[in-house]
């Protein structure tokens, strides 16, 4: 009879940590490009270390997704200062030409 009540016990133990651990997954947050150059900007959005999407931006367009926020998030991108961007916090971003190039800068609190 001790056997039954102790496995019992054991197995509300392991119900109640399961419970704890099937948590709703935290809220996707958004990711905001915006570019603030005269350029084209073309990038390659990864998440994960795999092609997300390619975004093409015109002067002055923006483009935005929400992500999971336990993904990683990175850029690569042409005519870039730097070859790739990332992990990035998600947020919003915006880019800027700097020597016929653009580079990516983040908005206040990123």
């Amino acid at each position: 009879m001790g056997k039954v009540v102790g496995a019992m016990a054991a197995l509300a133990a392991l119900a109640a940590a399961g419970a704890a651990l099937a948590q709703e997954p935290p809220a996707p947050q958004p990711l905001s490009l915006t570019n603030g150059s005269g350029l084209l900007v073309y990038c390659a959005v990864l998440v994960d270390a795999r092609l997300y999407t390619n975004v093409r931006l015109k002067p002055a367009a923006s483009w935005s997704h929400a992500f999971d926020p336990r993904r990683e998030v990175a850029l690569v991108c042409n005519r870039a200062k730097k070859p790739s961007y990332g992990p990035l916090a998600l947020g919003s971003y915006s880019f800027v030409a700097v020597d016929g190039r653009v580079d990516l800068k983040a908005a206040e609190g990123v």
